[in-house]
């Protein structure tokens, strides 16, 4: 009997392979983007105030959404800075290269489920969560979950999406 691959492995699959020093360049565009609407969000007053018990990353997820209307991936229909770069200070491994590639990778995954929604989805769910648990996980499993094991997180991560 063939065994089939599941479009999450073959997911997991894309997410392995080297990223490009040109991919490395925009993304640095894109870090500091959110950087700056992170520091624009701790001057405003819309921005959230730090809570006891709530991890730094978690305020600074919130902190980059309050200004965030620029990172936007069109055919998805999400804003994906918000999501992979507060995921991406979780993890906290590597070297700065090890945190520019898990991003990537995070924003791949986060618009790649993000395309296979429709306009009915976004009728109903915001596509920058419901795509952005897929976006989080890629990212935080990039440099030290197996194939497999990416694949795995992926579908936990869609298991408590939306």
């Amino acid at each position: 009997m063939v065994r089939t691959v599941t479009l999450l492995e073959q997911l997991a699959q894309h997410l392995r392979r080297p990223v490009n020093e040109d991919v490395r360049t925009r993304a640095r565009l894109h870090l500091l983007d959110w950087l700056a609407c992170v520091a624009g969000a701790l001057h405003s007053s819309e921005g959230p105030k730090p809570r006891r018990g709530v991890h730094l990353y978690t305020h600074y997820g919130m902190l980059g959404s309050v200004l965030e209307m620029d990172d936007v991936h069109r055919s998805a229909l999400l804003h994906p800075g918000p999501v992979i770069w507060s995921a991406m200070v979780s993890t906290q491994h590597g070297d700065a290269g090890h945190w520019l590639d898990a991003a990537i990778r995070g924003y791949e995954a986060m618009i790649a489920v993000g395309e296979t929604f429709d306009s009915h989805h976004y009728g109903h769910y915001h596509p920058t969560s419901t795509a952005g648990v897929f976006g989080a996980a890629g990212c935080a499993a990039s440099d030290f979950l197996s194939e497999q094991q990416t694949a795995h997180a992926l579908a936990l991560a869609g298991s408590v999406s939306g």
